[in-house]
């Protein structure tokens, strides 16, 4: 059954249908209801189903809904030796779902197609991702991708004028438009279904008068075509006229903190992928087991966190991320906010957010065993 489950969830994460059934069930309703305990069935407490692996925290351009040149953290490649660790660790646990991209560009490591192959080589029915802007595509990448069975390509694209890409991420819209059609060409060429290509468009002020434009450009070349709505970074950006309201529903516990957490090149482990500045570490793989991590103290703590719906500390307090995802449990399921909970809190073993790195909060909990008010920022 955990098998047949794994496999439905994979579908969900990664085929065109999937993706709309999971559209579907983020509006809510009898469907989604029903939904619920089939979604929790997939839920792997000992190991994650999926995960995001970053290649590279560097990037070769800097988009204007993009906070990752922000943090105060070293950017850099992940090491080979670290990345077979990881892998190997799958080995014991049958198929995962596996991304190669969190805040930089995948295609800047050098050994990428090695990733890729040696994933692959580990267990052939390991679902794998690649997430890019497609600027440095090359065609050493596109064969590697074709022969080592990349499950899908998704190409931050975003926009169809020229000047608006530049405007949104300062590249070359036609260049980066050769460079996919390349790929496609090179997968007729050797009658290839790997990998599948997807393309994306983000809705924001500069790019929502081109969203269908953008589909009817995309589609009919056989390619998967994701909108997807601005999201603001757990508060890494902030939010400007003519976007849509962070919270524009009722918010619920966000899905990564049961299926998706993040490995950093450096192998800190965030427990979701939108910890751009490293605040949501609950482990590093350098130390231990991606398994004892996924069972620890920390991912732990911060489950309890949301099932209570106490959202209001900084790795969480102002992200919509939720949004993307539908609601996995029942009201019956979940606890009731603790009296105080609205006070700043840190998950144990982490260490406050320097003052000016802030959001609305500022959380301490010196012993891990016990929520430590505090003075409240404005």
């Amino acid at each position: 059954m955990g098998k047949v489950l794994g496999s439905v969830f994979q579908w969900l994460r990664g085929s065109t249908l999937g993706s709309a059934v999971r559209k579907s069930l983020r509006k809510g309703g009898v469907v989604a209801d029903l939904a619920k305990l089939p979604l929790q069935g997939v839920i792997d407490w000992e190991f994650p189903r999926s995960f995001n692996i970053e290649p590279t925290s560097h990037c070769n351009i800097a988009c204007i809904m993009c906070p990752r040149e922000r943090p105060n953290k070293t950017d850099g490649f992940m090491d080979w030796d670290l990345y077979r660790k990881i892998v190997d660790e799958t080995a014991k646990y049958g198929p995962r779902s596996i991304t190669l991209h969190k805040d930089g560009e995948p295609l800047m490591h050098k050994r990428l197609g090695e990733m890729i192959e040696y994933t692959k080589k580990i267990n052939p029915r390991h679902k794998l991702y690649i997430s890019s802007n497609g600027l440095i595509l090359k065609e050493q990448h596109a064969q590697a991708f074709i022969k080592h069975k990349l499950d899908v390509f998704h190409v931050s694209i975003g926009a169809v004028n020229p000047d608006t890409y530049k405007t949104v991420r300062g590249g070359n819209l036609e260049d980066l438009e050769q460079r996919v059609r390349m790929l496609l060409d090179m997968k007729k060429a050797q009658k290839s279904e790997f990998p599948k290509v997807a393309v994306q468009i983000i809705r924001m002020p500069e790019t929502v008068g081109e969203v269908q434009a953008f589909i009817d450009k995309w589609e009919p070349l056989g390619v998967f075509v994701t909108v997807e709505d601005v999201r603001h970074w757990a508060g890494g950006i902030e939010q400007r006229e003519g976007e849509d309201p962070v919270h524009v529903r009722e918010r619920h516990p966000c899905h990564a903190l049961w299926f998706a957490p993040s490995i950093n090149w450096d192998g800190q482990v965030s427990f979701c992928c939108f910890d751009w500045d490293s605040q949501g570490v609950i482990g590093d793989v350098r130390e231990k087991t991606l398994a004892e991590i996924w069972q620890g103290e920390r991912i732990k703590w911060h489950r309890d966190k949301h099932l209570r719906g106490e959202y209001n500390y900084p790795e969480c307090a102002n992200c919509d991320h939720y949004l993307d995802y539908p609601d996995l449990w029942f009201e019956w399921q979940k606890g009731t906010p603790r009296e105080g909970w609205e006070t700043d809190i840190v998950a144990p073993g982490m260490k406050p957010r320097p003052a000016n790195q802030m959001p609305k909060f500022h959380i301490t909990i010196p012993t891990g065993e016990e929520e430590t008010s505090t003075q409240r920022r404005n």
